[in-house]
């Protein structure tokens, strides 16, 4: 009796790994939603972008199932400097409209927002950051000096 009473145990003890294992890995296999598809954004100073098409692209999955509507906001966009940073509505292609400057801005901070056709947001606004490369655009200056020092002189 002591015999078949282990054994009951320790079948017992085996399904409940596996069924721990095999819930464990039906987890893992859950896919996380991606909501936005956006590249990292640097930009040179003293470089004219302004003729490209665009130099960066901002996609929301939801516009697989309906119509979206993209636009910017931040520094740049829709505050000072207005209209540096524009986005196509329909395509989400980010354009810029003049020569950046690091000095004056190193880091311009906007924000992607998605949008149904009735207005309601159609994802959770993304980050958008655009990094000014800097360009050494001051020449160094030196200023030579000459001078003479006397063999054996007093330290």
């Amino acid at each position: 009796m002591a015999k078949i009473c282990g054994i009951i145990l320790f079948v017992a003890l085996i399904l409940a790994i596996l069924n721990t294992s095999a819930s464990e890995g039906q987890q893992k296999k859950i896919r996380q939603k991606r909501e936005w598809i956006i590249p990292p954004h640097n930009v040179r100073e003293n470089v004219n972008y302004t003729n490209r098409e665009y130099i960066a692209k901002i996609r929301s999955d939801e516009e697989t199932r309906t119509s979206i509507r993209y636009s910017l906001t931040g520094s740049g966009a829709d505050q000072p400097p207005i209209h540096l940073f524009t986005v196509n509505r329909e395509t989400g292609l980010v354009k810029i409209h003049g020569v950046l400057d690091r000095e004056k801005t190193p880091v311009y901070y906007l924000r992607g927002v998605a949008r149904f056709l009735n207005g309601s947001h159609a994802e959770k606004d993304i980050d958008l950051r655009i990094v000014v490369e800097d360009e050494n655009d001051n020449a160094p200056v030196f200023n030579l000096t000459t001078g003479a020092v006397y063999e054996r002189s007093a330290i």
